[in-house]
């Protein structure tokens, strides 16, 4: 008598684990699925948002993911930017780059000619 009863239990005792298993699957596919939708509405959100919400969205992103967060900011930033800001930035950066020998050349100068200075004036004494 003994067998039938233990069979009978083990019978019960894998049946209620194939319950517990079968309900924490579909609540994990709940989850999942209620993740994901908030994560597409957050998306959805974010992409209506400017540069620096989109630049602080995706930083945090990043962070989360393992990623690095400066340059996913940086993506997000300018992904959020307006077309006459993203305009302005490409110019500024153009110019700089055309600009910038004039002044490191004049700074150059100024300390060659100081140093002219400072060595006539140090003979003088």
């Amino acid at each position: 008598m003994r067998n039938a009863g233990s069979s009978t239990s083990v019978t019960a005792g894998s049946a209620l684990r194939d319950v517990l298993e079968a309900t924490l699957h579909a609540v994990n596919e709940k989850v999942s699925q209620k993740a994901g939708k908030w994560a597409g509405e957050l998306d959805d959100y974010e992409a209506t948002q400017g540069s620096v919400e989109q630049a602080g969205y995706e930083g945090a992103k990043a962070e989360i993911q393992g990623r690095n967060p400066i340059w996913a900011a940086i993506a997000g930033a300018w992904a959020g930017a307006s077309t006459n800001l993203k305009l302005a930035t490409v110019l500024f950066l153009v110019l700089m780059l055309l600009l910038a020998p004039v002044p490191t050349l004049l700074i150059t100068l100024g300390l060659l000619i100081a140093a002219i200075v400072r060595a006539v004036r140090s003979d003088d004494r």
